[in-house]
């Protein structure tokens, strides 16, 4: 097999022109710029949101499909784990819903670790890299390897692989509990349950036509790759498991609308905060550092509306208000769908969980039965920290200590920014 040393192992383009063939080429994965909020556009023509203001090259080599990878990936043994583009070959502005210039990096993941213990893994990256088959993944031609698998699936009779649909996507606000809804779903049936918590390939294709799909196709093209990517994900040679979930990381929420495009008939959660808890947990170790001040990235026009809603100019904006800015905008991302689509969403208040997971959830939002047993392994993984990474950390509730140590600066800029979404979101509740 053709290894690339590990699972994000990254090559300098070589001079040598041994290389530039037709199996070698430079793909560059698009990244959210750490740019302040309202710097200037520095994305291509091909990518028109500032989601993708930056981007990064990286050599990688996608040779013909040996027949060797292919039986692996046909027969189960190894799993879809990231996915990268050709930008300049996938986003195409145009109305063809087929893909293309998409790479799948594929390697032997070892769900008994997850599925054991999902709070020792709570990440689908920890999983990988605990994973020894993921020591040297390997890159394909995605397209090409959907269109063989699907063709082998049509005729496959008595193979012990089958394809599971997925049961349920859960999207969240971020810091609300997410992580053990996912550890829930893991842990009440392990055998029968696949849980993938913030693995790379679906929200990577979520963002791939940016926030208004002004390419591929006014989003025809991520749609049909998200079901692949899914169909892929999905298979499985473990004759026992059934049932498939998605975590999907927060800022997928600002692209449910492509998920539900393609799976319009899949039921879906979106777990949130109280936003002064929510906001703290982001802030615990300083603005600086806190992810929803370095992931708002909304184009400026837009910025300019919410602060001038509010009085406030840019000049006057402060961390505090850029955190509860970038979750707003995942909140109202989210009510907009249930508005949209309020048979198949469900807005989860993290002060009910994880009763509320056994009572409906699961059971009747989900349609998955509950055997005692399995709301069992549901009440005994919520009294352990849902990111222990190993440690068999007691989890001890927080939001009074929360509310009690939040700044002034913390509750203006929820109150001015978060709590008019909260209360829609409980509305839907």
């Amino acid at each position: 097999m053709t290894g690339w040393g590990g699972p994000m192992s990254r090559r300098q383009p070589s001079n040598d022109s041994s290389n530039k063939d037709n199996n070698s080429l430079q793909t560059q994965i698009l990244t959210k710029p750490q740019d302040n909020v309202g710097s200037k556009n520095l994305r291509s023509n091909e990518f028109p949101d500032a989601e993708f203001a930056k981007m990064k090259t990286i050599h990688q080599t996608a040779p013909k499909v040996d027949q060797d990878i292919l039986d692996q990936i046909i027969n189960g043994s190894v799993h879809l784990v990231d996915i990268s583009f050709d930008p300049i070959k996938y986003n195409k502005k145009n109305t063809n819903v087929s893909y293309s210039g998409v790479f799948g990096r594929f390697c032997t993941v070892d769900w008994s670790l997850h599925k054991n213990d999902p709070a020792a893994h709570p990440m689908f990256r920890f999983l990988v890299q605990k994973s020894p088959g993921c020591a040297k993944p390997v890159n394909v031609n995605f397209k090409e390897i959907v269109d063989k698998v699907k063709e082998f699936d049509k005729t496959n009779n008595g193979n012990d692989v089958h394809v599971m649909a997925p049961k349920g996507f859960v999207f969240h606000e971020s810091r609300c509990g997410s992580t053990l809804v996912a550890n829930s779903l893991a842990a009440m049936d392990p055998s029968k349950n696949r849980v993938y918590s913030e693995s790379p390939p679906p929200l990577e294709v979520l963002k791939s036509c940016g926030l208004h799909k002004g390419a591929c196709g006014g989003g025809d093209q991520a749609i049909q790759l998200f079901r692949d990517v899914v169909y892929m994900m999905g298979r499985t040679n473990d004759a026992k498991e059934q049932n498939l979930f998605f975590k999907i990381q927060s800022v997928g929420t600002k692209y449910i609308d492509i998920a539900r495009m393609a799976f319009p008939e899949v039921p879906w959660i979106f777990v949130y905060r109280d936003p002064v808890q929510v906001m703290m947990s982001h802030l615990k170790y300083g603005p600086h550092r806190a992810n929803c001040v370095r992931q708002l990235s909304i184009p400026p026009t837009h910025l300019k509306t919410i602060l001038d809603g509010k009085g406030l100019t840019k000049k006057k904006m402060t961390p505090e208000h850029q955190c509860a800015i970038h979750l707003n905008t995942l909140c109202e991302s989210a009510v907009s769908s249930f508005q949209s689509s309020p048979s198949y969403g469900k807005a989860v208040n993290y002060n009910l969980l994880p009763g509320i997971l056994v009572d409906s959830i699961v059971p009747e939002h989900f349609g998955v039965p509950l055997s005692s047993a399995d709301r069992a392994r549901i009440t005994e993984i919520s009294s352990t920290y849902s990111k222990g990474k190993g440690e068999a950390i007691e989890w001890k509730e927080d939001s009074s200590e929360k509310e009690k140590n939040a700044s002034v600066e913390v509750k203006s800029a929820a109150d001015l920014f978060l709590y008019e979404s909260f209360r829609k979101l409980e509305g839907l509740a």
